[in-house]
Order: C-alpha cells, then structure tokens, then sequence
C-alpha cells in the first residue's frame, strides 16, 4: 500500500495524481482510493478498515480454529 499526502492547497496535483494513478490499473489488480479530511482522527472514522490491527486479527482466528478442533469440526 503507498500513502502519498497534499495539503489543502495541493487538491488539484492530489486529483491529477490520482486520475493518472487509477488510468493504469489493469485487470482490477489494485485501487486507488481519495480521501480529503481535516485529521488522521477522521480518517480513522471514516475509514476504520484501514486501521485494523492484524495482531487482533490473527489472535480472534487462532481462538476460532481451537474452537472448531475442540468441536471436532477440524
């Protein structure tokens, strides 16, 4: 994943960038995604994926699949 930032007075070079970066996809092998907020703050609100922990994520699947081998579903 690549961030690249601009400032309020930089929205015209953040939206040519992103048209030139979204006309290059091929196949749906990525996305190009723009997002204008005033703090990292709202950016977490709005976007909540983007700040997930992997280590939550990982911790909450090991427990499922102890789960499922005590189950004998595994």
């Amino acid at each position: 994943m690549i961030s690249l930032h601009y400032s309020q007075d930089e929205k015209e070079l953040a939206n040519d960038m992103y048209a030139r970066t979204e006309g290059k996809i091929q196949n749906n092998e990525a996305a190009v995604v723009l997002v204008a907020v005033s703090s990292v703050k709202e950016l977490r609100e709005a976007y909540p994926s983007y700040f997930l922990n992997a280590g939550e994520f990982l911790s909450a699947l090991a427990d499922f699949q102890k789960r499922c081998k005590v189950n004998e579903y595994i």
